[in-house]
């Protein structure tokens, strides 16, 4: 799983506006361009709103290709797409009722006043 920041002008303190990687082995956020906007249509039109007035976004991508070695058939239930459980389980998508594609996945995004 990788991980991707996304974070507005003036919203987290001492980092600029742009697009951020996790590097998981240095434990620090490498800068991918600075200054960087998303348009809201990076997201689903039910997340927009909550986009919109958010400072930062948190992206989680799964690569397949990476993971699959390691997990075999279950890599895919496991990462894509997923959604949360009570405890932070991810749920495959046929659980949910909706169909699956490979490399697309779809989150859920929400207010951190709803709580995790």
């Amino acid at each position: 799983m990788q991980t991707y920041l996304y974070v507005e002008e003036g919203a987290v303190s001492g980092l600029t506006a742009g697009t951020y990687y996790l590097d998981p082995r240095e434990h620090a956020l490498v800068t991918l361009a600075e200054g960087a906007t998303l348009d809201t249509g990076v997201h689903a039109a039910h997340n927009r709103a909550v986009f919109e007035g958010a400072g930062f976004a948190v992206f989680l991508v799964a690569d397949l290709d990476a993971i699959e070695p390691l997990y075999g058939p279950p890599a895919r239930d496991l990462c894509l797409p997923y959604g949360r459980r009570p405890g932070g389980h991810r749920r495959p998508a046929q659980e949910r009722g909706r169909p699956r594609e490979r490399g697309r996945g779809d989150g859920e995004v929400r207010k951190a006043s709803e709580g995790g």
